[in-house]
Order: structure tokens, then C-alpha cells, then sequence
């Protein structure tokens, strides 16, 4: 249990972190050249990256029932089905990476431009794919190597019912199942976040304001684990980084505006 001192000590570095960052006096803006004012928050289309993820694993998942009832070679072979397959997972596998830096760059803006729950709550989602179809390709190169040791014919295995393809239908499925879930999650809350995304845009100064009363709130006594206080300064840390950019925005829209200010008196002057 969490004494009131404790909450009171815990309190004071809260508020001690949050005065930290109106005292920073680093400038943030150089005051000799006014940059073109950069609007504060942007909006990144993810939505089509995440469908793209979803489908790609449906459709592995449909070509490897749909190729052995085409394919009727039992031999080794470069163009059987069983071989086929693993090199479509490969590609998949491959696709999934460049799709996952590019939703991580999407992200980071999102990030910088203030959507910090947003970031926070859609983190691990974008890299639950990830983790999977890795996964799923390290079991897939497990289940290629047995196969190369202990069915020499590709129609069947000895002591077994399955052919070595049904074991990859297998797993593909597995792997599909787990993943759907999670795409089909990370895809309903992107499509809501952009469709609220002008009400979001206008609740970031009642969400900073949230964010610090319920950091400081006398009603939060009881019982904290570590991991309460890591979210804790996760969040700070982001919020500070965020105010930081919002800051320099705002450094940079004073400049463009005391620019055209000046101009404006020196055009009346004249």
C-alpha cells in the first residue's frame, strides 16, 4: 500500500517534471530565418497498408489449398506445390517487413504531430503481425528441414497420415487465425481515429489538461506496481516531446506573424 507521504513525494516530482518543462529556456526556433508554417497536426493514410496485410495472408492461405488439388506432381520439384508455397510465405514474410517500416514512419508522425494515445494504444498492434508471420516462417523453415530429412517423396511421409503440404496448410492457418484478429482490431481503430479526427484535433489542450490532473489526483491512493510508474513517464516523455514540437510551431507562427506585421507597418508608413 502506497502511504499518503509516498503519494505527496510522488506528487511533487510529478509537478517538478511538468514545471522542468515550461523552464527550459534552449531556444527552439531560430529567430534569424521564419520557416513556412507547418500546420501542427497531419493526418497519414495507414488503412490501405493494414487491408493489404490482411488480404495478403488470406490469400497465402487460399493458395495453399488451391495449388495441390492443380498440382499433381509427388516428386521433387522447384514448381510443385509444396515448394511454391514456401516461396510465397518468404514473400510474404518480405512484404509484411517493408509494410511494417512503413507503418512504423506513419506512426512517428502521428507521434510528433500530438496523437500520443493513439501511438500508445496501436504500438503493439502494428507489431503483432510482425511477430507472427515471423513465427510462422520460423516453423515453416523447421517443418522444411524435417521434411527434407525424413520424406524423400513429397506425396507422402513415412508413419504418417499427413503429406508434407497438409502440414504447411497447417500452419498457414494457424498463423492466419492468430493474425486476422489483430489486423482486423488495428484496422477498425485507425478507420475511427481518422474518421474523428478534427474532434481529436480540438480536445488536445483538454487532454493535456486531463492528463496532468489525473498524474497529480489525491483520490489515485492504493496499491502500484512498476508498471504503473513506467506508463507514467512513458506518457510524460511523450507529452513532453510533443509540447516541445507544439512549442516550436508556435515559435515559428510568431515570427511569420510579427514578419507580416512589420511589412504591414511599413507599407502604411509609406
Amino acid at each position: 500500500m502506497v502511504s499518503l507521504a509516498d503519494h505527496e513525494t510522488f506528487e511533487a516530482s510529478v509537478a517538478d517534471s511538468v514545471n522542468f518543462m515550461y523552464k527550459d529556456a534552449t531556444p527552439l526556433v531560430n529567430p534569424v530565418s521564419a520557416p513556412e508554417l507547418e500546420p501542427p497536426f497531419r493526418i497519414v493514410t495507414s488503412s490501405a497498408a493494414i487491408a493489404f496485410q490482411g488480404l495478403s495472408l488470406v490469400a497465402v492461405a487460399a493458395l495453399s489449398f488451391f495449388l495441390p488439388l492443380v498440382s499433381s506432381e509427388s516428386s521433387r520439384s522447384p514448381t510443385d506445390a509444396y515448394s511454391i508455397i514456401l516461396y510465397v510465405h518468404v514473400c510474404l514474410w518480405a512484404v509484411t517487413m517493408l509494410l511494417d517500416c512503413y507503418l512504423r514512419h506513419q506512426h512517428n508522425i502521428l507521434h510528433c504531430s500530438g496523437y500520443i494515445y493513439y501511438y500508445q494504444l496501436t504500438r503493439r498492434l502494428r507489431r503483432a503481425n510482425v511477430y507472427i508471420v515471423s513465427a510462422g516462417s520460423t516453423m515453416l523453415l523447421l517443418l522444411s528441414v524435417l521434411v527434407d530429412n525424413y520424406c524423400h517423396d513429397r506425396g507422402a511421409c513415412p508413419g504418417s497420415p499427413l503429406k508434407p503440404v497438409h502440414y504447411i496448410q497447417i500452419l498457414v492457418s494457424l498463423e492466419t487465425l492468430l493474425a486476422l484478429p489483430f489486423l482486423v482490431k488495428y484496422l477498425v481503430m485507425t478507420l475511427n481515429f481518422h474518421k474523428n479526427k478534427y474532434k481529436l484535433d480540438s480536445l488536445h489542450d483538454e487532454l493535456l489538461l486531463s492528463f496532468m490532473h489525473s498524474q497529480t489526483s489525491v483520490g489515485d491512493l492504493g496499491f502500484r506496481d512498476d508498471t504503473y510508474f513506467e506508463d507514467v513517464l512513458e506518457k510524460q516523455s511523450d507529452m513532453i516531446r510533443y509540447l516541445k514540437r507544439y512549442n516550436a510551431f508556435l515559435g515559428r507562427k510568431i515570427l511569420n506573424l510579427s514578419v507580416e506585421l512589420n511589412n504591414f507597418r511599413s507599407h502604411a508608413s509609406c
